[in-house]
């Protein structure tokens, strides 16, 4: 309302109030398609089709994209979602994706991401502090059993007192000082 009720006057505005709620967007998904047109040609024997290459993945003739992957290791190593919960997360969003496959793709990001974990491993051990501890987990088998072993993840890091903060992880079956060490 813009005009005063009593006088009929417009009103001059001097001001606002505000009021924010933090609204929830669930996750979604979607299929991006990447097109390569494919050209002929009708005057050279040698180059008779032509066609861009395939744009370099993260795991080479999976789909899966850096932003499934970093979702599903988030998910799994931040968030501690077992696969299997994650495949029943994606049913429920309509997407068949099961855990043997989120499984392989993990060890291929790892493998894929070795040369990152080195350089910042380097970097670490630079610096002239170092943390250390571990943290007891029971693993799943296959069927979603738990093993009755016990087993380890191990962070290694520094806080940012020596600049950027580097915090590493390493499983292990062990707390044995030699696994600090190692």
């Amino acid at each position: 309302q813009k005009i005063c009720p009593i006088h009929h006057e417009p009103l001059k505005k001097i001001g606002e109030e505000r009021s924010e709620e933090l609204h929830y967007v669930p996750a979604t998904a979607k299929v991006v398609v990447t097109i390569r047109p494919k050209y002929a040609s009708s005057c050279c024997e040698v180059h008779k089709i032509l066609v861009a290459p395939v744009v370099a993945k993260l795991i080479p003739k999976s789909f899966s994209s850096p932003s499934l992957l970093a979702q599903i290791a988030i998910s799994k190593y931040m968030d501690h979602l077992p696969l299997y919960r994650q495949e029943d997360i994606f049913a429920r969003l309509g997407i068949e994706l099961k855990r043997q496959t989120m499984a392989e793709w993990m060890i291929k990001f790892g493998e894929a991401a070795r040369p990152l974990y080195n350089l910042l491993q380097d970097k670490l051990l630079a610096r002239p502090y170092i943390g250390c501890d571990e943290t007891p987990f029971r693993v799943l088998n296959a069927n979603g059993e738990k093993v009755k072993s016990q087993h380890y993840m191990w962070v290694r890091g520094c806080p940012g007192d020596w600049g950027q903060p580097i915090l590493l992880f390493e499983y292990g079956t062990s707390r044995r000082a030699a696994v600090a060490k190692e």
